[in-house]
């Protein structure tokens, strides 16, 4: 019974934390990093490959940022 609560609050935790919003840079060729914090949760290791859902793009314009949303 106790494990089985267990494996449920191991899953509804995954599940919070894939469902966090965080802002990344793209470097040169596109790279990006993500975060630590989600590596070592879901255990990316190099080579693996992860999905991503980008929703907006941050451009620096002058002085401040412009906004690109997907529709």
């Amino acid at each position: 019974m106790i494990s089985e609560f267990l494996n449920v609050l191991d899953a509804l935790l995954l599940f919070v934390v894939a469902m966090e919003e965080f802002v990344v840079r793209v470097f040169k060729g596109g790279k990006v990093t993500v975060p630590k914090r989600l590596r070592e949760i879901f255990g990316v290791a190099d080579g693996d490959y992860v999905r991503l859902a980008p929703v907006e793009v941050l451009k620096k314009e002058g002085a401040g940022w412009v906004r690109k949303k997907l529709d």
